[in-house]
């Protein structure tokens, strides 16, 4: 009788710290992700009001807001989802740094409010830097043509023209690049949204057909 209530007790104890053991595994698996977006902004006063808000989507119960002390922020939260969202102010104090957008993502997002913000220090928002960087430097090219085309003699405008063709095409073909290596991420499908239009129907159906194989 007493070697079968040792047994009994035994698999009572072995079953106990086996709830345990899947108990803690469970909560483990589905606490939530958070992240942190720690900033700095020179030039914004303190008790500016920023605002975090969705690119898509945006409603008062999704919007989150913060503010400047010391000239730094910071933002805190869970993770319902990845996505992007923009760094903002009220449109009045918005020439005062440039809107930044930010993935929402796992770990500290580092942010820079400036005439040409940036955010880092997370591996998503690392690429989101590098294709906005990309983007400005074409945007400013592009500006710069289209600049000298208004003002050069008619002589000269269709080698312009040609100048701003090639460097579309060439725009065109990095974005193609960047969204195929990166297109089953948070940036790559937002930068597929941005300038999706702009890629050609084979481009298109060559991502369609990547898609696919995966």
């Amino acid at each position: 009788m007493e070697v079968k209530l040792n047994k009994y007790i035994r698999f009572i104890y072995i079953a106990l710290w086996g709830y345990i053991i899947v108990f803690f595994c469970t909560f483990c698996t589905e606490s939530k992700k958070t992240y942190t977006i720690t900033g700095k902004a020179p030039d914004l006063k303190d008790n500016t009001v920023l605002y975090l808000v969705p690119i898509e989507n945006a409603t008062k119960e999704t919007a989150d807001s913060t503010y400047i002390v010391n000239g730094t922020f910071e933002f805190k939260g869970e993770i319902e989802k990845e996505e992007v969202k923009i760094i903002r102010t009220k449109s009045h104090l918005s020439f005062r740094f440039q809107p930044v957008l930010v993935v929402i993502e796992p770990g500290e997002i580092k942010v820079v409010l400036d005439s040409v913000s940036i955010a880092e220090n997370t591996l998503q928002n690392e690429l989101l830097q590098t294709w906005k960087n990309v983007k400005q430097d074409f945007d400013k090219d592009i500006e710069m043509q289209k600049k000298q085309l208004r003002n050069s003699e008619e002589t000269f405008k269709q080698e312009i023209r040609e100048r701003i063709g090639a460097l579309s095409e060439k725009y065109a073909t990095y974005n193609y690049e960047f969204i195929k290596q990166h297109q089953h991420t948070t940036v790559g499908q937002f930068v597929y949204k941005m300038v999706g239009n702009s890629l050609t129907e084979e481009q298109k159906e060559s991502l369609k057909l990547i898609e696919k194989e995966q």
